[in-house]
């Protein structure tokens, strides 16, 4: 993944069914789709040729009664800086940043609008 800050670096839907939906876009969309072990369930990769594009994962503990969704992460250089600013500037915290071991450090955002957004500063 290359990393430009101020860009959406990933995709990725959240659904109570992850395996079906993987088969839809596979189909639909015309991406190579794999599971991949990330150590929180079934967790699809989305490829377009050898470019990883997305990720389909069921919905976290909790939100099974959430409809379906996709979030994009927005690559940032530093993700405690923009939460303290987008808080600051009115957003609310969905998921306070945290690291995915090998991915990089993210958070979860509700805009100002109600429009949720995540950003995200890759691993080196």
């Amino acid at each position: 993944m290359t990393f430009v800050p101020g860009t959406i670096l990933w995709t990725e839907l959240m659904t109570s069914d992850p395996h079906a939906a993987a088969a839809y876009y596979n189909k639909t969309a015309g991406w190579t789709v794999e599971e991949v072990d990330m150590g929180i369930g079934p967790y699809h990769v989305a490829r377009v040729g050898d470019t990883m594009i997305a990720g389909i994962m069921g919905m976290p503990e909790g939100m099974e009664d959430v409809a379906p969704y996709w979030l994009s992460y927005i690559g940032v250089t530093d993700v405690d800086a923009v939460t303290a600013d987008a808080q600051a500037a009115g957003a609310t915290i969905v998921q306070p940043p945290f690291e995915v071991p090998g991915v990089g450090r993210m958070t979860i955002l509700k805009d100002p609008f109600g429009a949720q957004i995540a950003y995200m500063t890759p691993s080196s």
